[in-house]
């Protein structure tokens, strides 16, 4: 198909159509898991144990994963559904350093806040009666944390150069094409209402990790980066704020499991201090600086 085929699509459709070719884009990942599953790695994919034990097939798969959900159905969309690629990579606006630093600074100094919101997570319980739903939360966030420790633990700088690849580089760039160059960009045009669409995304981006006690910081921070991309106008602004965010969690992992591997854990108290408040009032602090900066761009 040509550049822009489906460009007259409304809204609704752009979406359902990127629906389909990440569908597709994940469909194709399970067909290439199987295909070199047993026969490369030696892994049976029906056994969970095979597949924890296997650090090498884990990280080709969160290569193949990145490319075919995030980042080729995001290519491929932008190819069919716009009929210039900086409508949405990278975007209208200009990224400058202002932008790259808010960005850093944002992220390395809303981690009280976060945390805390972390915390206020893992307190909500689901009623007695939706016992089965708690017992199901409870295995993927196991199985979510096993995972974590297998791809985060590392024995020397060449893995932890391949773990920041796999955790930092590859979701920024592939997750923020998509929920924010895409799906954040289309909900705006379908809504007419920019805090909709923010907050919409932002749902998606959370629960499409399928990790529910850590629901409400990652949606936090899908509104970050989503009203970057808004202000902004510019997908590398929240791609170095989502990059900033991964990186800090491979080394602050990688710092406690060789200094105090006890530490943290889901019994940390987290109480509303002042510390929280200031880290609230820097992300609310750096939207609007991003909002002005972005404001100062279109007119200049």
């Amino acid at each position: 198909m040509t550049k822009g085929t489906l460009n007259h699509f409304p809204p609704i459709l752009k979406l359902l159509t990127l629906i389909i070719i990440v569908l597709t884009g994940s469909l194709i990942l399970s067909l290439i898991s199987l295909l070199i599953a047993k026969p490369v790695f030696g892994v049976d994919i029906n056994s969970a144990d095979d597949i924890y034990n296997n650090i090498q097939f884990l990280q080709v798969l969160q290569i193949l994963q990145s490319l075919f959900v995030f980042i080729l159905p995001s290519t491929l969309a932008v190819h069919l559904l716009y009929l210039k690629n900086n409508e949405v990579i990278p975007g209208k606006g200009k990224f400058n350093l202002a932008f790259f630093l808010i960005a850093f600074i944002t992220i390395l100094l809303s981690q009280s806040f976060i945390s805390w919101t972390a915390w206020i997570n893992q307190q909500l319980q689901l009623p007695e009666f939706l016992s089965s739903v708690t017992n199901w939360i409870s295995l993927k966030e196991e199985q979510a944390a096993n995972l974590t420790d297998l791809m985060l633990t590392t024995s020397d700088w060449k893995q932890t150069l391949v773990t920041v690849f796999l955790i930092a580089v590859l979701p920024a760039i592939g997750e923020e094409w998509l929920f924010r160059g895409l799906i954040q960009r289309e909900l705006m045009n379908l809504f007419k209402n920019a805090h909709i669409a923010v907050i919409i995304t932002a749902i998606i981006f959370s629960a499409i990790h399928i990790q529910f006690l850590t629901f409400l910081p990652r949606f936090v921070l899908g509104l970050i980066l989503g009203y970057m991309m808004i202000y902004s106008r510019n997908i590398w602004m929240p791609i170095t704020a989502h990059f900033t965010n991964n990186f800090m969690a491979v080394i602050i992992y990688q710092f406690y499991q060789r200094n105090e591997p006890n530490f943290p854990n889901n019994e940390t108290y987290y109480s509303f201090d002042a510390s929280v408040i200031i880290s609230l009032v820097i992300i609310i602090g750096s939207i609007l600086a991003t909002y002005q900066l972005g404001k100062k761009q279109v007119n200049s």
